[in-house]
């Protein structure tokens, strides 16, 4: 639609830090509602014609219509701060004391022409987010040592 009509989207890649800890220590059950509490707060910061899904294990995806990278970017920030600071269970004996997450951003059409490009760039993203501390957001095409990185911590 993006490509037909004209515009952008965003899609980003957010990820549960240190989940496997918070899965071991409080069992699965309490994990599958920590997700499920993270997946509200995410549908409570994202735009109403946002969509979020359940990527896989603790990763989530968001598609953000017409909308450029640096008009996702606060959205997400905002997201990251507000999982920060939700009361989890628990989430005091997670390595930080708190549940926290990772994301990569990328959008269309400044990191590829198809949803698995833009896909696989946020997904490098996330894993520069992961490598450089977690508990923030990397942007594709930004970082990678050349001082642009996006880091919220």
């Amino acid at each position: 639609r993006v490509r037909r009509y004209g515009g952008h989207c965003s899609v980003a890649i957010a990820d549960v830090d240190f989940f496997k800890h918070y899965n071991d220590r409080l069992g699965h059950l309490a994990g599958d509602q920590a997700l499920r509490e993270l997946a509200d707060v995410m549908r409570r910061e994202l735009r109403l014609h946002d969509m979020v899904a359940r990527f896989g294990g603790e990763e989530f995806s968001m598609i953000m219509i017409n909308a450029s990278k640096d008009e996702s970017l606060p959205i997400l920030e905002r997201l990251r701060a507000e999982v920060e600071e939700h009361p989890f269970r628990q989430r005091d004996i997670q390595p930080t004391g708190r549940l926290t997450i990772s994301a990569g951003l990328a959008a269309f059409p400044d990191d590829g022409s198809t949803y698995e490009e833009i896909l696989g760039r946020a997904d490098e993203a996330l894993y520069r987010a992961k490598h450089a501390g977690r508990n923030q957001v990397c942007v594709a095409g930004r970082g990678d040592g050349d001082g642009e990185t996006e880091e919220w911590t």
